[in-house]
């Protein structure tokens, strides 16, 4: 019968081995196209949904599912699914909500009647709790979760250098379960709270003492003398010193063959003396005219083993005081503790000439923009090291770079990065 044929060559699919697989797909479509009739049809979907209706050829769904298998063609698309969730009574996975559980524990504690197929569920549900449990299938979580997440953030936040395996055991030491971490789960759950891997910056232990946390609590929370919190911070002034030996100008890292060792011309040693550097810097813009307010840069070099009380003095009359303009505003100046800076004849000066002074928080280089910009000035120097052969030579480049700016700017940003925030700044 030519019925029994085409059925003898659709089954011929599941025969034979698996390298005429292609073989088979053709024989079968030419089948279908003779159902069809001389029409040839552009794809599987096309031959499969119009084997209907033509030529007597009735196929269901599940014949025409079973068949797309079988030939390896894609499913039916546009077919909708059932997004009906089953209710858990008749099998389904998504258990109950918790205000259902609720209601069942409460009318169960008070003598109601339940339904006698949640009675257990109910019984659990009282003891264990109604909010839901996570699905882990039964298998160990290989996620850092809950109170693991926790512990990890708490030990990070306190001891941010510690490894991953020193996070492992502690989390294992303070946790209910005694979990050992491994080294990617650690690395996961860092990931997972925000937390990267990068340089720290290095904060004594003596800032943490009572008194130096309280000064540095009064140094923002307090009005002027005691604080900064009334200042604006286009009346502030930071100063500091900074000391260059002519050997922090060379670079120490070159490349040679394996085995031999990179040699280069250059400073040996340390110099006898240092080169000190008193400098004064304020919020702005140091691109302006050398005369614009909030783009000045006040300073000294000289070779002097130290700033003591005269030497900070002079250098205020000389270097700063004089050079501001006659109707310059109040001026707050910044400096560290150094016990130079804190005697009586520092505040006298500047109070005589209309300006304040605070010292700001000790041990705590980090709300120094000064810091800031030391940073850019000895980078600057570093890249001019092949110019630098003795102490005149570095002098002058010290100079040239704080009189060209090279290298140094954005002093406004740094006083911001600092934490030295006007109201109105967005």
């Amino acid at each position: 019968m030519p019925g029994d044929k085409k059925r003898r060559q659709i089954t011929d699919l599941d025969c034979g081995n698996k390298s005429g697989e292609k073989r088979k797909h053709r024989r079968v479509v030419s089948s279908l196209d003779q159902l069809l009739g001389d029409e040839e049809p552009t794809n599987d979907k096309m031959i499969i949904d119009n084997a209907t209706d033509q030529k007597g050829f009735n196929m269901t769904e599940e014949d025409r599912a079973e068949f797309r298998k079988k030939i390896g063609a894609p499913r039916k698309k546009g077919v909708p699914r059932d997004s009906t969730k089953k209710h858990p009574s008749n099998g389904g996975c998504e258990g109950y909500s918790e205000e259902f559980k609720d209601m069942m524990v409460e009318l169960y504690q008070s003598g109601n009647a339940i339904p006698r197929s949640i009675l257990r569920s109910v019984q659990r549900w009282i003891k264990d709790g109604t909010i839901s449990k996570r699905k882990t299938g039964n298998k160990a979580s290989s996620s850092v979760t809950g109170i693991h997440l926790f512990l990890l953030a708490i030990f990070k936040k306190i001891y941010p250098q510690a490894t991953r395996p020193q996070c492992a055991v502690f989390i294992a030491l303070y946790s209910d379960d005694g979990r050992v971490l491994t080294d990617s789960e650690v690395s996961s759950g860092l990931e997972k709270i925000g937390m990267t891997r990068k340089k720290t910056s290095t904060t004594a232990y003596k800032a943490f003492t009572p008194k130096n946390q309280y000064l540095h609590e009064c140094f923002w929370r307090f009005d002027f003398p005691a604080g900064v919190r009334n200042v604006r911070r286009e009346e502030l002034c930071d100063a500091d010193e900074m000391a260059l030996v002519l050997g922090d100008a060379d670079q120490n890292y070159g490349h040679a063959v394996k085995g031999l060792r990179a040699r280069k011309q250059g400073n040996y040693g340390r110099s006898s003396r240092k080169v000190v550097i008193i400098m004064i810097i304020e919020p702005g813009n140091p691109s302006l005219g050398a005369d614009e307010p909030g783009s000045r840069i006040w300073y000294r070099v000289s070779t002097d083993k130290g700033t003591t009380t005269e030497a900070y003095k002079s250098f205020l009359e000389n270097y700063f005081l004089n050079k501001l303009r006659p109707d310059e505003p109040r001026r707050v100046l910044m400096h560290d503790n150094l016990q130079s800076h804190k005697s009586d004849e520092i505040y006298d000066t500047m109070d005589a000439a209309g300006h304040g002074v605070i010292c700001r928080p000790p041990y705590r280089p980090n709300e120094a923009p000064i810091e800031f910009a030391f940073d850019q000035l000895a980078c600057e120097i570093r890249r001019r090291w092949n110019k630098i052969r003795n102490e005149e030579q570095l002098i002058k480049e010290i100079r040239d770079v704080i009189d060209t700016r090279t290298g140094m700017g954005g002093f406004n940003d740094l006083f911001k990065d600092c934490g030295y925030w006007n109201e109105d700044d967005e």
